[in-house]
């Protein structure tokens, strides 16, 4: 089967008896030197809607050496938080002209630079990824595809860059805020027995350990079972895996936060079904403020990372390394999250 031929600008000039440079500077607005009528322009504009004729972008973003898109590369899509920065994304950067490619990859080292580069070779203006995060946990192997994507790309920035020596420009919740405020929340609620779900980086054990010793308390290892945890999955089913292992502690916690809301729903429906009332006998906290937060049976206390204000830095850390404003001065951004406090973990001991 043979496809149909696109018309071509000729053809439009051809039926609206104008020069091609003409269809072009009316549909493009490319050339303010030629020079034409109203009726001409009215005349083109039918014929090419006429036709079905679109004006080739690509065309015209080669001839200005400047670039039409923006690549997005996310190993997580269906995580709220990045798809809702994606969701926004999109929207600011055809505000400001670009069109925006995503593509998914996994957390294999090999499949996500395979995307980049095939995100890259389109001849892309620059590189969000959403967010950093590999099966490497091998600092020179992480440092090593990092330094790769840079090259490759040095307009790229990155989302949750938790390394301490800043390789890419980054956009970045404060970790410690996100850990301690929930962390303090509870201890002030009398809680003592407080295990921590997905806290598995050491830095964010530091930060466990850093507020516990500021309520005179000692950490215990068991009692966060980050070592059980797959730090890039961090979803429901890892959740419901940690709290069941959490419940079996002696004694057995009075609360459970969680790094995650989607961790803290699957955390949720443990503690239901071992027959303990959240809210109620154990608290449960989260860490990202999903949507599907707040309607839950029992409101669930989480940290809000203002997304929107995330996105936008984003862009605009992304549009001064594409501009060249400063490169050598790394663009950091840590955003400042606030505790949620709800009915899960709104009592007192």
């Amino acid at each position: 089967m043979q496809l149909a031929k696109r018309p071509s600008i000729r053809e439009v000039a051809a039926l609206a008896g104008v020069s091609p440079a003409v269809v072009s500077a009316v549909l493009n607005g490319t050339n303010s030197t030629v020079r034409f009528s109203p009726d001409a322009a009215n005349r083109v504009r039918q014929v090419a809607e006429n036709l079905g004729y679109i004006p080739n972008k690509l065309t015209r973003s080669i001839i200005r050496k400047s670039p039409l898109a923006i690549g997005v590369l996310t190993p997580w899509p269906d995580h709220e938080k990045y798809g809702k920065i994606i969701k926004i994304l999109a929207q600011e950067f055809r505000n400001r002209g670009y069109h925006m490619i995503v593509e998914v990859c996994d957390f294999d080292p090999d499949n996500f630079l395979r995307h980049f580069r095939d995100i890259v070779s389109m001849q892309v203006g620059g590189m969000i990824i959403l967010p950093f995060a590999t099966s490497q946990f091998d600092k020179e192997a992480v440092f090593k595809l990092a330094t790769r994507c840079r090259r490759m790309s040095p307009a790229t920035v990155v989302v949750d860059w938790y390394w301490q020596e800043m390789i890419l420009d980054s956009v970045n919740v404060d970790m410690k805020q996100l850990i301690s405020l929930p962390l303090r929340h509870l201890l002030d609620n009398g809680h003592r027995d407080i295990v921590c779900i997905g806290c598995g980086s050491p830095r964010r054990a530091s930060y466990i350990t850093e507020v516990l010793a500021e309520y005179g308390l000692e950490s215990r290892g068991e009692y966060c079972t980050s070592g059980l945890a797959q730090i890039y999955k961090q979803d429901y089913e890892e959740g419901r895996m940690l709290a069941e292992a959490a419940l079996k502690l002696s004694p057995r916690p009075t609360a459970l936060m969680c790094i995650q809301d989607r961790m803290a729903i699957g955390a949720y429906k443990v503690c239901e079904l071992a027959g303990l009332k959240v809210g109620r006998d154990i608290a449960i906290t989260g860490g990202d403020n999903m949507i599907m937060s707040q309607h839950m049976t029992v409101s669930l206390t989480t940290v809000d990372i203002h997304t929107e204000k995330f996105a936008q830095a984003l862009v605009d850390i992304l549009m001064a390394k594409m501009s060249r404003e400063n490169p050598d001065i790394p663009h950091v951004l840590e955003i400042v999250p606030h505790l949620v406090v709800r009915e899960s973990s709104d009592f007192k001991l």
